[in-house]
């Protein structure tokens, strides 16, 4: 099962006027930030960094620690 980032974040996405999947940078808690990561439309990350993403396990934080997200550029 992919992760899946919270509600607010997809609300964010969904609202950003860019269409999926978005390529973006998340913000985590104590200042971490993860470059590089990929959200299908339906809020799931798919790949960090370059890699594909197929479960929780794949990734090095819990989705519960974003805090914040912002979009690169089209």
């Amino acid at each position: 099962m992919l992760p899946k980032v919270p509600s607010e974040v997809l609300d964010k996405l969904r609202n950003s006027g860019q269409s999926p999947p978005w390529k973006c940078k998340l913000q985590l808690r104590r200042g971490r930030t993860v470059f590089g990561v990929e959200i299908n439309a339906t809020g799931e990350i798919t790949n960090v960094g370059g890699r594909a993403i197929y479960s929780a396990s794949d990734i090095s934080f819990g989705t519960g620690a974003i805090e914040d997200v912002t979009l690169y550029p089209e």
